[in-house]
C-alpha cells in the first residue's frame, strides 16, 4: 500500500514539474520572437560571444553588423542574445585621449626593463656566475 503511494506521488510530481518546464520553454520562446520581431537597423545588439555590433541588416537567418570600430560582418542572428548599448566608458566633458595614462608607462612595465638593465653579465673567472650553462663546478660521477 505504502509503495502505491509513493509511486502516484512521484508520477504526480514528474506531471508536474514536465508541465512547469514546458511553460517556461514557452515563455522563452515568446520572449525571443518579441526580441527578434523588434530587431531594425541601427539598433545595437549584444552577441553570445560578447561582442557589440549595430544591426545594418537582417536577412533571414543571417545579421550584418557594424563593430564599434565601423567594420562590418556577418553573424548567425541566432547567436543575438539581448538588444543594448555597448558599455563604452563615458567621457567625463573637457577630457580628451591625452589626459588617458598609456598602459606602457605602468610601473609593472618600469619594473621589467630595469631588471633588464640590471641583469648581472657573465663572469669570465668565475664559472659559478654563469647561469646560461650546466653548472660546471658540480663533480661528476
Amino acid at each position: 500500500m505504502e509503495w502505491l503511494i509513493l509511486g502516484g506521488l512521484l508520477i504526480v510530481f514528474m506531471f508536474w514539474s514536465s508541465n512547469n518546464a514546458k511553460k517556461k520553454m514557452q515563455q522563452q520562446i515568446k520572449a525571443r520572437e518579441e526580441m527578434e520581431a523588434s530587431l531594425e537597423a541601427g539598433t545595437w545588439v549584444h552577441l553570445s560571444n560578447g561582442f557589440y555590433g549595430k544591426i545594418v541588416e537582417i536577412n533571414g537567418k543571417v545579421a550584418v553588423l557594424e563593430g564599434p570600430t565601423g567594420e562590418e560582418s556577418l553573424w548567425d542572428s541566432n547567436q543575438i542574445v539581448s538588444i543594448t548599448e555597448p558599455p563604452f566608458a563615458a567621457v567625463a566633458e573637457g577630457e580628451t585621449d591625452e589626459n588617458v595614462e598609456d598602459p606602457q608607462d605602468t610601473p609593472a612595465q618600469d619594473a621589467v626593463v630595469a631588471a633588464e638593465v640590471n641583469t648581472p653579465d657573465k663572469d669570465e673567472d668565475n664559472p659559478k656566475t654563469d647561469t646560461t650553462g650546466p653548472d660546471v663546478s658540480a663533480p661528476k660521477i
